[in-house]
């Protein structure tokens, strides 16, 4: 197995497309991301995650960016309720069935959190396993102690562990890049 994906990395994959696209595409970006969502051709991410991790989603963003693809966070959609309710859970479960990709933002909250678990088995039912995915950032690793059901997905990697690289999705013995991943519909 190559590495896992760490913090450490995220930040580094971040400060990297940053390098490339300054802080206002990529402010830019998060702001228009609702309206090229919406197109059924585009490619696009569904990222499951806590909202307390704004860093990690920051980060894993400009990771999915910096390989072409779209990201659809809820808390950036205009058309959310601004309080959670029946709307919200209906929004996700749309936005889910909808994206191209599933991806689980595995921090240590999200792993704890009742609504993103219950967003990975939405994304479970939708997407199966050839479109979703764990992208490991807790303190944990891959070590999911009371929550091993997550050992079942495939999941993100990285071929350095301390620099950003080549990405892979790992499952099983199977090793793929994670640019073709993303475009393997």
């Amino acid at each position: 197995m190559k590495n896992l994906i760490t913090k450490e990395l995220l930040a580094e994959a971040e400060n990297k497309y940053i390098e490339a696209a300054n802080e206002s595409v990529l402010n830019e970006a998060f702001a228009a991301h609702t309206k090229r969502a919406s197109l059924a051709t585009e490619l696009t991410v569904f990222l499951s995650h806590k909202h307390t991790d704004s860093l990690l989603v920051r980060q894993a963003v400009a990771l999915f960016k910096s390989l072409g693809v779209e990201v659809y966070i809820d808390w950036l959609d205009s058309s959310m309720p601004p309080v959670t309710d029946i709307r919200t859970a209906n929004r996700l479960k749309e936005k889910i069935r909808t994206c191209s990709k599933f991806v689980f933002l595995a921090s240590d909250d999200a792993i704890a959190s009742k609504w993103c678990n219950w967003e990975l088995g939405l994304g479970d039912a939708a997407k199966y396993l050839n479109n979703i995915a764990i992208l490991p950032a807790g303190s944990r690793g891959k070590s999911w102690s009371g929550s091993e059901y997550l050992g079942i997905y495939p999941v993100i990697t990285s071929e350095y562990q301390y620099h950003p690289g080549t990405y892979y999705v790992e499952f099983g013995t199977t090793s793929t890049p994670l640019k073709q991943w993303l475009i393997n519909r």
